[in-house]
């Protein structure tokens, strides 16, 4: 597909198509289906008209459904960005040891020059790793990254689930949207938040932030989650998986982050239409300027798991 190709809609008149390119077609934007646009489905139809153009634009390869993601990672990077959790503190290691470390091992053994880039800071909270991240992206160029925060907001800060789940969101909006060109993202990977043994944390909250990153990532991302909210939760069964903080992995445990990862990777299948939802203003798309507010968004997913309001990708 070339960038100078045009688009499309689905199920909709000669007169309304963008002239003839059968690799890319768009819906329909009469969604009512009664011979009128209104300005919404105007918005809308300018939206996805955008994505579209950017997706020939910055992808003219494609990704071909039925193929695992990393195949169009060749001589590509995948970020890791996080706080301590990805920077690998650990007991074994004063100079930590990461979780890319295994990962790193593991993409060496496909032959397709991969690697994976740790950008982790021990102690940022979430609010922080918003503001660092720009100049990450821009530095590295990831085709994917990979999402652990909201740790230290949890031990150390006083701020609600909503707010942790506003910076994450921001997090995974940022690493879709700076990274253009030739280089843009395919997609982020987002990574629920173990568990603490601190007498500080509220427990409530990370298990709402949790569930919440599920849904967003379900409904917004189409990406898979790596839950490390579940995994080594009976602390005297999985204790060589942590550091003696309880807090930390051991070496062992980063090792087995990386596997997993690797494993998501390898089993991570493009499927016909899925993309990350990416709804931009209509009158201003070229300013990543987004519909909903990740403040918005935060509060609907929410909404859904405490008062049962259904969330779906419009409101992305």
């Amino acid at each position: 597909l070339s960038s100078s190709s045009s688009l499309s809609y689905l199920g909709s008149s000669s007169n309304s198509t963008n002239s003839s390119n059968p690799g890319l077609s768009l819906p329909d934007p009469d969604t009512n289906h009664d011979g009128k646009l209104s300005e919404a489905e105007r918005a809308e139809a300018a939206t996805q008209k955008y994505l579209a153009e950017m997706a020939l634009k910055n992808h003219p390869e494609e990704l071909i459904p039925g193929s695992c993601v990393l195949e169009f990672c060749k001589h590509r990077k995948i970020l890791a960005f996080g706080d301590s959790l990805t920077y690998g503190k650990c007991d074994q290691d004063v100079n930590g040891h990461p979780y890319t470390l295994r990962l790193n091992e593991k993409l060496r053994t496909l032959g397709r020059n991969i690697t994976a880039v740790n950008e982790g800071l021990s102690g940022e909270r979430s609010h922080e790793m918003v503001k660092r991240i720009p100049v990450v992206l821009h530095n590295v160029r990831p085709a994917y990254t990979i999402i652990l925060g909201g740790t230290n907001d949890l031990a150390h800060s006083k701020i609600t689930a909503i707010e942790i789940l506003d910076q994450i969101i921001q997090l995974h909006r940022q690493a879709l949207i700076l990274v253009t060109g030739s280089h843009a993202a395919y997609g982020t990977v987002p990574v629920t938040i173990p568990k603490l043994e601190s007498k500080t944390v509220n427990e409530t909250a990370r298990q709402e932030i949790n569930a919440a990153i599920k849904l967003y990532s379900l409904k917004c991302l189409h990406s898979p989650v790596l839950d490390l909210g579940n995994q080594w939760k009976d602390l005297e069964k999985s204790k060589d998986m942590w550091s003696a903080d309880h807090i930390h992995f051991s070496a062992k445990g980063y090792d087995a982050v990386g596997d997993m990862l690797f494993d998501l990777f390898q089993k991570w299948i493009v499927k016909r239409g899925e993309k990350p939802e990416l709804r931009m203003k209509a009158e201003n798309p070229s300013g990543k300027e987004f519909i909903n507010t990740s403040r918005n968004v935060a509060v609907a997913i929410m909404n859904q798991l405490r008062n049962g309001i259904k969330f779906n990708a419009t409101g992305c």
